[in-house]
Formats: C-alpha cells, sequence, structure tokens
C-alpha cells in the first residue's frame, strides 16, 4: 500500500473512533434518576435536597422552574426541566417570575419601584415647570402692566408739552 492508501485509511478509523465517543458521550446519562423524579419532570422541576416536585413557574431561592434543561430520556422523548436564576430588570421574559421583581411588562423584566420613583421624578419636575411657567406668565403681566402705565404717561407727557408749546406759542405770538 501507498502512503496515500494508509493516511486514508488512518483518518478513516480515526473518524470512526471520533463518532464512536460522541456516540458513547451522548448514551451516557447524567446520573440515574428515580421513578418519582422522572414522573416529576415530566410536569415541573424535581427538588433534589427537599425531594419535592415544582411546578413549572415556582419560584425558589432566587431561581424558577422552566422546562429548558434535558434531563431524562423515555419511552423516544426526552424529558426537559431545571431551576434556573431569575433575571434583572432590563432583560427579556416571557413570564412574571422569570424576574427578579416578578413583574415582566411588553417583555421586559421591569421594576415598579423605580418606575414609581422615574414618574415621581418626572411629576415633581412638571409641578417645578408649572410653578416656573406661572411665574413667568405673572412676570409677562407686571411687564405688560407696567409697559401700558408708561405708555399711559408718555401719551400724558406728550399732551403736556403740547399744551405748553401752544401756551408759548400763543404767549409770544405776533399779533397782525
Amino acid at each position: 500500500m501507498g502512503k496515500k492508501q494508509i493516511s486514508f485509511i488512518f483518518i478513516f478509523v480515526l473518524a470512526l473512533t471520533m463518532i464512536n465517543l460522541v456516540t458513547a458521550i451522548i448514551d451516557v446519562p447524567v446520573h440515574e434518576k428515580s421513578q418519582k423524579e422522572k414522573d416529576c419532570l415530566k410536569i415541573g422541576c424535581f427538588g433534589k435536597f427537599e425531594s419535592k416536585c415544582y411546578s413549572y413557574g415556582y419560584i425558589k431561592n432566587g431561581t424558577y422552574c422552566v422546562d429548558r434543561h434535558p434531563y431524562i430520556f423515555e419511552n423516544g422523548r426526552y424529558y426537559f426541566s431545571d431551576f434556573i436564576n431569575q433575571s434583572e430588570t432590563g432583560t427579556s421574559c416571557i413570564q412574571g417570575y422569570e424576574c427578579k421583581t416578578g413583574i415582566c411588562s411588553n417583555n421586559i423584566c421591569v421594576n415598579l419601584t423605580e418606575q414609581q420613583n422615574k414618574v415621581e421624578l418626572l411629576n415633581a419636575n412638571f409641578t417645578k415647570l408649572s410653578q416656573e411657567n406661572l411665574e413667568i406668565k405673572q412676570n409677562l403681566e407686571n411687564l405688560n402692566s407696567s409697559v401700558s402705565e408708561t405708555k399711559q404717561t408718555t401719551e400724558e407727557n406728550s399732551n403736556l408739552i403740547q399744551k405748553i408749546a401752544v401756551f408759548l406759542k400763543n404767549l409770544f405770538a405776533f399779533s397782525k
């Protein structure tokens, strides 16, 4: 046999060995499960320490039961469930139990306390702006009043000057 044939056979045998290793890894169970645990994993999460079954969405110590992680293969079917950590505010969600705050709105974990604080801050700013707007309006009214008074005084002074001019004209006028 030539070098090319030996290399091909070696690669072929190596590939078969890798396939067998991967298959063996996939077929190895994580650990044997009791029938109680297997039955529980079909409908929820099994609490290993408590030996208790929890329904999907159950919240326990900052985690919740979800049907995402593969655990058992039985009758040709995989059953998925496990407790995973609850999400922080601002992360995506579908249900409230996925969030540490317990509230999922528009597919985002939200914190009502933070939202309420933001609303209160906006309300305080709006109130402050309203007061400032009222002060500005009062100042404008005062300014308009002052302008009106100044205009009236100016007109009165103008009329007085015209009267003085007429008086002086009449006083120093030459008669014909």
